[in-house]
């Protein structure tokens, strides 16, 4: 299943599904596949797994970021595939607050109902932000590093206040979703050339 494409240099396309991923000319030749399951992991082993979402940067050294979701343990991951070096490190995005804590496990499939994650490459720096919370974060391929930035709304709260419930019927986690909404929904930075800054709408949602 077909999902995203970024241009890139040359006129080259970064073609992303499910399970694979590669670099295609115009006329839809492979030029490069991305192979993230044949790699090594960061944990010495076979990597064996394929991102939800890739994003390709183009640097001296060319490298796909891969947002990974661990949905048994419930948390998000940031990995980083050298295509060079065909390894992947991994790195800890401490998710919990901002992702595990306000997901809902069906009592029905066991399947996650998850806030979404907004995943975006701008001014040379990988942009992660939550649905339901203010947090953003910033990954930095120069030096390699993260940081978290954790700022205070002056109209709405800072995130929502998680549930009680964490395993529930579809309707009932429904109404708690809902009940999320009415509290405050972010949505991802926008970059404004003019006046250098960021800017970030939020929401609150009235339902009847």
């Amino acid at each position: 299943m077909f999902n995203e494409f970024n241009v890139l240099k040359g006129n080259r396309l970064f073609l992303k599904s499910f399970e694979k991923s590669g670099i295609f000319d115009p006329s839809g030749t492979l030029l490069q596949k991305i192979d993230w399951r044949n790699s090594i992991g960061f944990n010495g082993k076979k990597y064996n797994d394929f991102p939800k979402r890739q994003i390709l940067v183009e640097s001296d050294s060319s490298f796909v970021v891969g947002l990974s979701y661990d949905y048994e343990n419930i948390e998000v991951h940031l990995d980083i595939f050298s295509i060079e070096e065909n390894t992947v490190e991994r790195l800890k995005l401490n998710s919990k607050t901002s992702y595990g804590d306000l997901s809902f496990r069906s009592a029905n499939s066991g399947n996650i109902i998850d806030p979404s994650i907004e995943f975006k490459y701008q001014n040379e720096k990988i942009l992660l932000s939550y649905e339901f919370s203010n947090e953003i974060v910033v990954y930095d391929h120069h030096d390699k590093s993260l940081k978290f930035i954790d700022y205070n709304p002056k109209l709405t709260p800072k995130r929502v206040i998680p549930s009680k419930i964490r395993i529930g019927a579809l309707e009932e986690i429904q109404n708690e979703i809902n009940s999320y909404y009415e509290q405050v929904a972010f949505y991802r930075p926008e970059w404004d050339s003019k006046s250098k800054h960021y800017f970030r709408l939020s929401s609150r949602t009235i339902f009847f």
